[in-house]
């Protein structure tokens, strides 16, 4: 799903917060794994 890939690229450019990188990283990786 680009749309969700392009999304959470959006949060991470704008998020400051280094927790959040993380958080959505993890959630970038889960689905690849099970792909």
């Amino acid at each position: 799903a680009p749309s969700v890939y392009s999304i959470l690229l959006l949060l991470i450019r704008d998020s400051s917060n280094f927790k959040i990188r993380i958080h959505a990283a993890s959630a970038l990786a889960v689905p690849a794994e099970r792909s």
